[in-house]
């Protein structure tokens, strides 16, 4: 496994892994506004301030977590794990890795923000 920070370029990956794990609320009254995201608007927030976290199994990205920082702390939303990938614990990884994260940035807490955050 490996985490890396996404750069504005890799918003395609970050969208395509946000779009899979979160089509199971595609027919939710109201759907999730992730649903509503581009890779445009993503890479826009990745280019001004905004961050995302993607996780690699084997060098295939699997999970992400989208994430801003904050004066005192480190708010994520939009964790994102596929469907063939859920239920092995891998949304928990990249919450210690967030958590771990804040604390290297001198944050002194850790919020999930946001609706329906998909992972198992």
């Amino acid at each position: 496994m490996n985490y890396c920070l996404a750069q504005p370029e890799e918003a395609a990956t970050v969208h395509d892994l946000m779009l899979q794990a979160f089509s199971v609320y595609r027919d939710s009254v109201p759907p999730s506004s992730a649903l509503d995201e581009t890779t445009e608007s993503i890479m826009q927030s990745l280019k001004h301030g905004k961050e995302a976290v993607i996780l690699y199994v084997e060098n295939k990205p699997v999970a992400m977590a989208r994430f801003t920082l904050e004066e005192t702390s480190l708010y994520f939303y939009r964790l994102s794990v596929i469907p063939a990938f859920q239920g092995k614990g891998l949304a928990k990884r990249l919450i210690q890795w967030l958590e771990t994260y804040a604390k290297e940035c001198g944050k002194e807490s850790f919020i999930m923000q946001g609706e329906n955050e998909c992972f198992s």
